[in-house]
């Protein structure tokens, strides 16, 4: 038998998952979690604007407490530099964020629904699968001369 350890750079289970299907004008959110043996799940719509996602991050904060959870993941596909307005604003809150691959998502929709259709609903939820799989790529803020390469 062969045995292989490998650590584990990825989100851990004391962190809430969001989820986002990025859009020009909105965003489509998700989160799931288990408490107390029952699953409770999120979803909302949110103006890709700054001071909706800041009323929209002290909402996340509300979640997480009731959660248990200790920190956020915001995670998202990269989507033509429309996700750098909330990328900016997560990590302006010190949130830990993660890309998911749009080649994933759209074979983990054919897992999660049964059919490849993209919809702006569905999205979210087949991006929390993907990194619930621990499937997510790396996504930091970049600083000084480092953040001209974004």
């Amino acid at each position: 038998m062969k045995i292989i350890k490998k650590s584990s750079e990825h989100i851990d289970n004391d962190a809430l998952l969001a989820c986002y299907d990025v859009g020009k004008d909105t965003l489509s959110f998700h989160s799931s979690y288990n408490i107390n043996n029952e699953d409770v799940i999120a979803n909302d719509w949110v103006d890709n604007r700054p001071g909706h996602l800041q009323h929209h991050f002290t909402q996340l904060e509300q979640l997480r407490e009731q959660s248990g959870k200790k920190k956020i993941v915001v995670i998202c596909e990269p989507s033509g530099g429309y996700e750098r307005q909330l990328l900016k604003a997560a990590w302006d809150k010190g949130y830990t964020t993660r890309y998911v691959s749009g080649e994933a998502t759209k074979k983990a929709s054919a897992i999660e629904s049964n059919d490849n259709e993209k919809s702006d609903e569905k999205d979210p939820r087949v991006i929390d699968l993907v990194a619930k799989l621990k499937r997510t790529l790396t996504c930091e803020c970049r600083k000084g001369i480092y953040k001209k390469l974004v």
